[in-house]
């Protein structure tokens, strides 16, 4: 995954700081060009979409719920997992600059603290943490 961080901070001439940075999370980095074009993604909107349109009609399908079901159980633990990956390293952060995650970002993001790389690296593991995170609770409405 590739984290592309801004930082809100003022310069010392008071303007925006444009400075852009980015972030290879070594295990979650994935070069650009092997991502998924948006012709794919848009093929599997079609595809969900006209699974409901059918099931609007009231069809219904065993397999096609067991498979929802799976597809959704595997993308759950996967997301587990690398949130429980990305909560080592915040973890590790945590210790070394004796802060929690959530009073980092806010810091962070109010300009107080330097721009070491160190901290630009927690930021964007919390971003990526609470990116996780949503996705966990929207994967558990669906599974509701």
């Amino acid at each position: 995954m590739i984290v592309i961080v801004h930082s809100r901070r003022r310069g010392n001439a008071g303007g925006l700081n444009a400075a852009w940075l980015t972030i290879l999370a070594k295990s979650f980095w994935i070069p650009y060009w092997k991502k998924s074009p948006m012709s794919k993604q848009t093929s599997t909107l079609d595809k969900l979409h006209r699974l409901e349109l059918l099931y609007r009609q009231d069809y219904q399908s065993d397999v096609v719920d067991r498979t929802l079901d799976k597809i959704i159980a595997l993308e759950n633990a996967q997301t587990r997992q690398e949130l429980s990956a990305i909560e080592v390293r915040l973890e590790a952060f945590e210790r070394e600059y004796q802060m929690s995650s959530a009073g980092l970002h806010k810091r962070f993001d109010a300009g107080e603290l330097g721009d070491a790389a160190d901290f630009f690296e927690w930021n964007a593991f919390y971003d990526m943490a609470q990116s996780l995170r949503q996705r966990l609770q929207k994967l558990e409405i669906e599974a509701m």
